[in-house]
Parts: structure tokens; sequence; C-alpha cells
């Protein structure tokens, strides 16, 4: 009887002792997820993804590790009359690859370039004519310090002189624009459908969702036969499903991948101060998994 009391007693100490080492753990994962929101729970405790394994194959990736920037997977955003574009400059001081990542700068034009009329210079790269993507999943993980006026992105576009906003067949998709300092991220579906025909509430193709400011944060979008997701931080924002509609889902067309810095030139940043200069937006890494259905 004494045996089988001590054998119980030992049981429950043994069954508290483990429940405490769960709970401990538990909150040291939240604390540390918490702290660092781009890694996410799943990555954290090691455990795979089997989703993610069973649809996408790694196919493309940039560490940003050296000094100079690839040449065979990226190129300077020459300056273009697209609002996005105005401000685009090869000067040197807007580009900083060092320490396992890649700084773009928007500057005041003080002198950085004598004969350019531009008033501000940014940086910007793009994979033009070099790699586009048609289904999969696009991941990029950065950070931004902007100031009033500032206006970065990371977005992929079917870029085509011929196949510009408006058309048909154009397609945009924005993994990240991020206003002036906000404490949000904006992730944007675009299409003929929703931005002139204005075929659906605003809500049902954009979303703001919240991000650690000038931390890093891991930006994602999914593009699927069937739909497109966004998501912030490994947390699902946005699902845009297809529809039998014309111009309401042009996704599978080949798409370049876009990081670039802007300032000013529209209403949604409000009246911009240059004072503030410079601003930047550093990348960590960029990872491309390739859909394995059709």
């Amino acid at each position: 009887m004494l045996l089988r009391y001590i054998t119980k007693q030992g049981i429950m100490k043994l069954h508290k002792f483990f429940i405490g080492i769960i709970i401990v753990g538990a909150l040291f994962a939240g604390a540390f997820v918490w702290a660092h929101p781009e890694i996410g729970l799943h990555r954290f405790l090691r455990v795979s993804d089997e989703n993610d394994s069973s649809l996408y194959t790694l196919v493309w990736q940039e560490d940003f590790n050296g000094t100079k920037l690839d040449t065979t997977k990226w190129s300077l955003i020459p300056r273009k009359p697209w609002q996005p574009f105005w401000w685009m400059s090869s000067n040197k001081s807007l580009y900083d690859l060092r320490k396992g990542r890649l700084r773009l700068y928007c500057r005041r034009n003080n002198g950085l370039e004598p004969s350019d009329t531009a008033r501000y210079l940014c940086g910007g790269v793009w994979t033009n004519k070099k790699f586009v993507v048609k289904y999969g999943k696009i991941e990029v993980r950065a950070r931004v310090v902007g100031v009033q006026g500032s206006w970065p992105a990371i977005w992929s576009i079917n870029y085509d002189p011929q196949n510009t906003w408006g058309t048909k067949t154009y397609t945009e998709l924005d993994l990240m624009e991020s206003i002036n300092r906000d404490k949000t991220a904006h992730q944007t579906i675009h299409n003929y459908y929703v931005d002139i025909r204005k075929g659906l509430p605003h809500e049902a193709y954009h979303v703001e969702a919240p991000i650690g400011y000038r931390k890093y944060n891991v930006y994602s979008v999914e593009i699927l036969p069937d739909r497109v997701i966004m998501s912030v931080n490994g947390k699902t924002t946005l699902v845009y499903e297809k529809k039998d509609i014309v111009g309401q889902f042009p996704y599978g067309l080949p798409q370049i991948l876009i990081l670039d810095m802007q300032f000013g030139g529209t209403k949604w940043v409000g009246k911009v101060d240059p004072s503030q200069l410079p601003c930047y937006m550093d990348i960590d890494w960029v990872r491309v998994y390739k859909y394995k259905g059709k």
C-alpha cells in the first residue's frame, strides 16, 4: 500500500513538472515571436508547413551577400515618365549593399547629380528581362525607415511597354507599400476590373496590415490559378478569388519583381517634407517559389 502511494505521488509530481516545462516553453516561444514577428511561430518551433511544401518549390533566391549587386538577377530601374519611377537614379549614394542586406535610399538632389533637374533621387532595382514569376509564391523580408512623403514599395507587374496600367491584361501585385512613418503596410491587388471598372469594393482588393515599424517584416503573395493570397509575417491578410469576369483575374502572366524607394507625387502620402530626407528601405532577402500545379 505504501509503495503504491509513493508511486502515485511520484507520478503526480512528474506530471506537474512536465506541465510546468511545457508552460514555460510556450511562454518563452510566445515572447520570442512577439519580439520577432517576422520569424513566425512555425519557424521558431521548426514545424514544417506541409501546405507550402506540397504546393511550391524554391526556384530563385537572393540573400544580398557580398558588396556588389548580382547583375544576373537585378538591374537598376531607369527613370521613366510613370509616377513610381519619376525620381529613379543610378547614383551610387542611393545603393548600399553590405552585411547581407541591400539598402535603397531616397535623397535630396543637393548636387549629387548636378546635371539632373530632379529634386529628389531614389534607388530601385527590378528583375526586368532577367526573371519572371507566373504562378507561385514571393516572399521578401524588409524594413523601412520612412519620412513624411516617403513611399517605398515591394511589388510585381507584368511589365510590357504595350501593356500599361488600365489595359485588360495589366497585372500588379503590391506586397508592401509603406506610407510616411505609418505602422501599417498597404497590400493591394491591381487589375483592369478593380482599377478601371471599379467592380469591387476597396476592401476586396486592398488591406492595411499592422507591422513592426523600423523592424524587419516578411511580406508575401501567393499567385494561384484560382486566387491570390497576401500575407504579412506568415499571417494571411487578403484573399482575392477568381471570377468569370473580363479583366478580373489576369494573373498567371509573367511578372517581374520590383523593389524601390518612392517619394511624393501622390495625394496618398500627403504633403511631403524634403527636410527630413534621406530615408531608406533595407531588403534582407527575397525568395520565389514555383507553383507545382498547372
